[in-house]
């Protein structure tokens, strides 16, 4: 990423915000996977315990971008 310092930035909030959401969609994907297993699967807490990583992870980037984005 080589250019005016303001490009640069906007790529880089850019991919921030693609994580973001790419983070969030493979939580998505993972509740509907577990959605499917029988409630009382041992597998289910471990699907959450992802997901909720994923969901947090992807919250904490977002809000990165947003404050960034907003001192601009």
């Amino acid at each position: 990423m080589s250019g005016p310092p303001s490009e640069t930035a906007n790529a880089s909030l850019g991919i921030l915000a693609s994580e973001a959401q790419a983070l969030y969609d493979k939580a998505k994907r993972l509740r509907e996977e577990m959605d499917k297993l029988p409630q009382g699967d041992a597998q289910r807490a471990l699907y959450e315990k992802t997901i909720l990583d994923l969901l947090d992870s992807a919250q904490k980037l977002s809000i990165r971008v947003s404050t960034a984005a907003s001192k601009k």
